[in-house]
């Protein structure tokens, strides 16, 4: 069972529909595991920073309840995740 978010083009290189970023699974998992959307971490300028610009959970995954998320990455510009309900 698993749950798939939008399409891929005919020949799997770039998204058809819901196009997500590494940023948006970021914030999905940050609101999972119930943590601070708006983290800072100071860089070595001394300026703060956040860890997620776009604070935009994923809504199809956010309606599965009790999932745990794995990600593999296949390389820099593709990745894939995998969530299995506990």
């Amino acid at each position: 069972m698993g749950q798939v978010v939008g399409e891929s083009s005919a020949k799997i290189e770039v998204p058809a529909t819901t196009p997500i970023t590494l940023q948006d699974l970021m914030a999905t998992i940050f609101h999972m595991y119930g943590m601070e959307p708006r983290l800072q971490f100071v860089n070595n300028q001394g300026r703060p920073v956040f860890l997620i610009e776009n604070r935009t959970p994923i809504s199809e995954l956010i309606q599965l309840a009790n999932v745990m998320i794995y990600t593999e990455f296949a390389n820099s510009n593709q990745w894939l995740v995998f969530l299995h309900r506990t």
